[in-house]
């Protein structure tokens, strides 16, 4: 009763309509005012993180981000299948809603996996790599030149050019080896498809030869052009004679030599003469017999053209040796291969004849180490001390066991 009095004293009952037409509760406020302020606090802050959400991609594909994370981002766990989850389309084109990019940046970013390089070719006009990229440089060389000849020369014979790695420049270590035969009376000549490198260059024909050339090629110097002064050649001739003063015949000599790499035999005549021709300017070394096992010390030579004769070269005064091959049963073996060396120089290597003997001719005296074989007879092998006298042959006996 009293509450009633007080209300009604005041002129504000509880849902009485105020001054302003709009109800109050019992302290004289506005009832759901303060929730009102909250709820539009709350919305406010709603609001600045979409908002957020909306623009932190655009920022990102603007800057250089990955396109691909922006035009299609992993939708969230349990988001429903076919539900758009970016704000820009897949072509990457901003919507009506969708902020522009900032100014300047027209050019697409660049995209997952491509190359800086890719990028830029698709940038310049036509797809142009840029400018800066390195230029290749050959790998691969010509060198070509010509023989110079002596006026009115005409040679009948092909001439052969020759290419082989430098003995004086750097740089030889890719080289190749190759020689060109002319056709008659050709003069020039051309190698392609050569390795960068340094190389020597001559040619030689029968009576003619040229100096060797050195000449590089490089990235910045592919191609090369070489003149060869060719110039005739010479022989070299000598006589061969025994201890005893006796003509030596069909004894093997030998002229060996490095530069140019090149090694001839020849046999003596009946007087024991012998000649070289076409030889070139160089230093040589001359063999009587074998070179691995000669029949004299070998002798050094320093050729100059046109013509050089060594004079008369001595050997021990030689004979010759008959050696038999058996079998078991004391049958001659024909067919049977025989190979041995002597401690004095001198080498054995024949085969046996229908008798099953080798006849050697030219042999020093001297212990000799002897080996016979035979595919279906086996082998064998004889030690002799070789003593020879007058005109007549020792034999050795050499007996094959299988």
């Amino acid at each position: 009763m009293n509450k009633r009095l007080k209300h009604e004293r005041t002129g504000a009952r509880r849902g009485q309509p105020t001054d302003a037409g709009r109800p109050t509760d019992a302290q004289g406020y506005i009832p759901g005012g303060r929730s009102a302020g909250v709820i539009a606090l709350l919305g406010v802050c709603v609001a600045g993180l979409l908002l957020a959400l909306v623009w932190a991609p655009w920022e990102r594909g603007a800057d250089g981000a990955d396109v691909d994370s922006v035009a299609s981002p992993t939708p969230p766990s349990g988001a429903p299948s076919g539900a758009q989850t970016s704000a820009r389309p897949a072509n990457g084109t901003p919507t009506a809603t969708e902020p522009a990019g900032p100014t300047g940046a027209a050019t697409a970013a660049q995209p997952r996996g491509r190359s800086a390089a890719a990028a830029g070719a698709e940038a310049s006009p036509g797809g142009t790599a840029s400018t800066d990229a390195p230029i290749d440089t050959p790998r691969v060389g010509v060198l070509r030149g010509e023989l110079e000849l002596p006026l009115g020369a005409e040679p009948s014979e092909p001439f052969i050019v020759r290419i082989e790695p430098s003995r004086l420049l750097a740089g030889n270590g890719r080289a190749d080896t190759r020689e060109l035969t002319l056709p008659t009376g050709t003069r020039e000549f051309r190698f392609d498809d050569l390795p960068l490198a340094a190389y020597d260059v001559s040619a030689d024909g029968p009576g003619w030869f040229s100096t060797r050339q050195s000449i590089g090629l490089s990235g910045g110097a592919p191609e090369a052009l070489v003149l060869l002064a060719m110039r005739a050649s010479g022989y070299l001739e000598g006589r061969v004679l025994d201890a005893e003063g006796g003509f030596v015949e069909a004894v093997a000599v030998v002229l060996e030599s490095t530069a140019p790499r090149m090694r001839v035999e020849v046999k003596t005549r009946a007087d024991g003469a012998f000649r070289f021709a076409d030889l070139v300017d160089g230093e040589y070394s001359l063999t009587l017999g074998a070179p691995e096992h000669p029949l004299a010390p070998p002798k050094r030579i320093s050729f100059r053209v046109p013509a050089m004769d060594v004079g008369t070269l001595r050997v021990p005064v030689l004979h010759p040796l008959r050696v038999r091959v058996e079998d078991i049963l004391g049958r001659g073996v024909p067919g049977a291969r025989v190979r041995g060396l002597g401690n004095a120089g001198g080498v054995v290597d024949g085969t046996t004849d229908g008798a099953g003997e080798l006849i050697v001719p030219l042999l020093s005296a001297g212990r000799y180490r002897l080996r016979a074989e035979h595919v279906d007879f086996g082998r064998g092998l004889a030690i002799a001390d070789l003593e020879f006298s007058g005109n007549e042959a020792p034999t050795v006996t050499i007996e094959l066991r299988p």
